[in-house]
C-alpha cells in the first residue's frame, strides 16, 4: 500500500517543465528522432528516423554537424514503473531497413552490432548514472552486461535531456551468448528466462512456489510448446530440489542447476546496490544448451535507476541490511523474492564462497578508489550537460518518487550516492567478512502516519514487538533536519506526536529502530 501511495502522490506533486529549453551543442553524441507527426505508443512500434551526431572522444558536437550514424526505426515507449510515473519517457529503438522496414543489425557509437538497442531516461534518478555506475562494475564480474553510451536527446524538434543508449538484453553472440533456439530439441536451445511484472507481451508461467517467470528468449510468439514444457520442468525440479532438505547436496542438490559462481556474482552487484527491486523485478536468469553446459546462470543485470539509497521504502536507502531480505522488510508487496534466492545465500557452502570473491573483488576489481572514481568520471561526463537537462525537466529541487532524499543540486545529487556506496561498503565488508548471516529483525507490524495531509499536529503510531531504540526523523525539502525523536522504547503500542509545524510545504520523515531504518515517507503540512 505506502508504494501506491508514493505512486499517487508522484502525480499530485506539480512539477514545471521548460518545454523552451533548446541545445545547439553538446560534448554528448546527439540523438535526433524525427517519427513524422506520429505518436509514439506503448506498442507497436511506429516507425521513424534517427540521426545521431559524433564527432569523436572529447570535440563538441553541434546540431548542425554532419551527420555520424542513421537509420529508418522503430520505436515504442518502454519501461512499467519509469513509463508511468516520468514525464520523461523511456523508449525501446529497432533499427529497420528503409526499403523493407524489417529489422537489420548495426553497431552504433562502438556498441555491438545489433538492432535492438534501449533509450533509458534517467527521472528519479537524478545522478543521471545509477544505471551506467553498475553496468560498468557489472562488466567487472559477469560475462557481459549491457553497454551505454550518455547523449542527448531531441525528439520532433523538442529536447528531452540527457538519456543512457543501452545495449538490450538480446540473445547474440555479443550480448547473451547463448546457443540459438531449437524448436524441436528443447535439451540443444539456448534460453532467457525473465522474473518479473507481467507486463507487454512476453508471457510465461507461475511456479508452484507463485514465482512469475517470463519467456524472454524464446519469445511467447517463437516459442515452441516443446521448449515451454522442458524450462518448466527445469524450473519445477530446481524448486523442489531447493525445498528438499538435500538442497546443498553437492550432487543432488543446487549445484547440478545453477552456475555457481554467476549466482555469487549477480547476489553481490544488486547487494552492493541495495537494489529494492533485486531478485523480483527486471531480473534475468539465461542456460546454454545441455551439449555445451546445462547449468542456469543469474544475469544480466538490469534496472538499477531505484538502487544505490534512490528508495524510500522498504529500506531501499538504507546501506544496511540484506536486499534478499526484502519478504521480510516488506510482506504485503505482492512481487516476492522467489524463496531459493534466499536459501542459496544463507547456504554455508555458498556464503563461504560469496564471501571469498567479495574479498578477492574488494582487493582487486572493487576497491573504495575504483568504485568512487567511476562514479566521479561517469558524472563528469554528464557534467556540463545535466544543467540543461534539469532546465528541461525542473526537478532537482522536487520529491520524484521514490527519491529518498532531495538535496536540491546536482553535486548535491553525486556526493549523496557516494556517500551512501562508501557507507554500503563499510557494512557489506563487516557483514561478508565475518560469514555470518544475520536474519532481518522484524520488530514491526505496522505504521500509522496520520493525518497526512495535516493540518495541525502529526500522530505516529506503530507497534514494537521487542523493546527498542527508536528514532525518527523529519527532514525539509531541501534535506535539513528539522525535528527529531530518539527514545528507548518497550514493546507493545506506540505513539508519538510532531507538534503542529510552524512552516508548511513537503516534509520527510525516517524511522531508525536499533540501526535498521525500516520506513521512510513524505508528509504534506498546510
Amino acid at each position: 500500500m505506502y508504494r501506491i501511495y508514493c505512486l499517487l502522490v508522484s502525480f499530485c506533486i506539480h512539477l514545471t517543465f521548460s518545454h523552451a529549453q533548446t541545445l545547439t551543442t553538446s560534448n554528448l553524441p546527439i540523438v535526433l528522432i524525427n517519427t513524422n507527426g506520429l505518436t509514439i505508443l506503448d506498442e507497436p512500434k511506429i516507425t521513424a528516423r534517427m540521426s545521431i551526431i559524433y564527432n569523436g572522444v572529447g570535440l563538441t558536437n553541434a546540431v548542425t554537424d554532419a551527420v555520424h550514424f542513421k537509420s529508418t526505426i522503430g520505436i515504442e515507449m518502454r519501461g512499467s514503473t519509469s513509463q508511468s510515473i516520468s514525464a520523461k519517457k523511456p523508449y525501446s529503438i529497432e533499427l529497420r531497413d528503409s526499403a523493407t522496414n524489417l529489422e537489420r543489425q548495426d553497431r552504433i557509437l562502438g556498441m555491438s552490432k545489433e538492432s535492438d538497442w534501449s533509450l533509458i531516461a534517467p527521472y528519479s534518478d537524478k545522478s543521471l548514472i545509477r544505471d551506467a555506475l553498475m553496468y560498468r562494475l557489472a562488466e567487472d564480474v559477469l560475462n557481459w552486461a549491457p553497454r551505454t553510451r550518455f547523449c542527448e536527446l531531441v525528439l520532433n524538434g523538442s529536447y528531452q535531456g540527457v538519456y543512457v543508449l543501452t545495449e538490450k538484453i538480446k540473445r547474440d553472440g555479443g550480448r547473451v551468448d547463448i546457443a540459438k533456439s531449437n524448436p524441436t530439441n528443447p535439451a540443444e536451445s539456448g534460453f532467457i528466462i525473465k522474473i518479473d511484472k507481467s507486463t507487454g507481451i512476453s508471457g510465461g508461467w507461475v511456479s508452484a512456489r507463485q514465482t512469475n517467470y517470463l519467456y524472454h528468449y524464446p519469445n511467447l510468439t517463437d516459442i515452441s510448446a516443446a521448449q515451454k514444457t522442458y524450462i518448466q520442468n527445469y524450473f519445477a525440479n530446481f524448486e523442489r530440489v531447493m525445498q528438499s532438505t538435500q538442497y546443498a547436496d553437492s550432487l543432488t542438490g543446487y549445484p547440478k542447476y545453477l552456475g555457481i559462481n554467476t549466482f555469487i556474482n549477480f547476489i553481490l552487484l544488486n547487494e552492493l546496490a541495495r537494489n529494492v527491486d533485486g531478485y523480483r523485478i527486471s531480473t534475468y536468469l539465461h542456460k546454454d544448451r545441455d551439449s555445451i553446459n546445462g547449468h542456469l546462470k543469474a544475469g544480466p543485470v538490469w534496472d538499477f535507476n531505484i538502487a544505490l539509497g534512490n528508495a524510500n521504502y522498504c529500506e531501499g536507502q538504507s546501506t544496511s541490511g540484506w536486499a534478499w531480505d526484502f519478504n521480510v522488510v516488506c510482506p504485503a508487496d505482492g512481487l516476492k523474492v522467489p524463496f531459493w534466492w534466499t536459501k542459496l545465500a544463507e547456504e554455508p557452502a555458498f556464503r563461504k564462497k560469496m564471501k571469498a570473491r567479495w574479498t578477492e573483488l574488494r582487493q582487486t576489481k572493487w576497491t573504495n578508489a575504483y568504485i568512487m572514481g567511476l562514479a566521479d568520471s561517469l558524472s563528469g561526463v554528464v557534467n556540463a550537460s545535466q544543467g540543461r537537462n534539469f532546465q528541461r525537466w525542473n526537478i532537482l529541487t522536487q520529491w520524484v518518487w521514490p527519491n529518498a532524499t532531495v538535496p536540491g543540486t546536482y553535486n548535491g545529487e553525486i556526493n549523496y550516492l557516494k556517500k551512501w556506496m562508501e557507507n554500503r561498503l563499510i557494512w557489506l565488508d563487516g557483514s561478508l567478512n565475518t560469514g555470518i548471516v544475520t536474519p532481518h529483525p522484524r520488530e514491526w507490524s505496522t505504521l500509522e502516519v496520520f493525518p497526512n495531509p495535516a493540518f495541525g499536529d502529526v500522530h505516529f503510531y506503530y507497534y514494537l514487538f521487542n523493546a527498542a531504540t527508536v528514532k525518527i526523523l523529519i527532514y525539509n525539502a531541501l534535506g535539513q533536519v528539522v525535528e527529531t525523536m530518539e527514545a528507548q522504547q518497550t514493546n507493545g503500542r506506540q505513539e508519538w506526536i510532531w507538534n503542529k509545524p510552524k512552516v508548511s510545504g513537503a516534509y520527510f520523515y525516517q524511522i531508525w529502530q536499533n540501526d535498521f531504518m525500516w520506513q521512510s515517507g513524505k508528509l504534506l503540512v498546510h
